[in-house]
């Protein structure tokens, strides 16, 4: 008798169907730049270290004097 009531029970409450929803679009998410270590020669140490920067700041580091200076001259009059 028990077992008829749960069998009843249980096939009352059926599951519903899964309504099929679409599974969002995976993000790509942007390349980083490649990093370009270069070692540093400082005089009178054992310690060594180096400066990792992409090739951007590379060649904007190049591209600045010793004084500031990007290269553009200037005319004063």
């Amino acid at each position: 008798m028990l077992s008829l009531i749960m069998s009843l029970a249980l096939s009352a409450t059926s599951p519903e169907p899964a309504t099929a929803t679409p599974a969002p679009a995976p993000q790509v998410k942007p390349k980083k730049p490649k990093k370009i270590c270069r070692a540093n020669g400082a005089t009178g140490t054992r310690m060594k270290s180096s400066t990792c920067k992409t090739q951007e700041e590379w060649d904007a580091e190049a591209s600045v004097g010793p004084n500031g200076e990007t290269g553009e001259k200037t005319v004063r009059n």
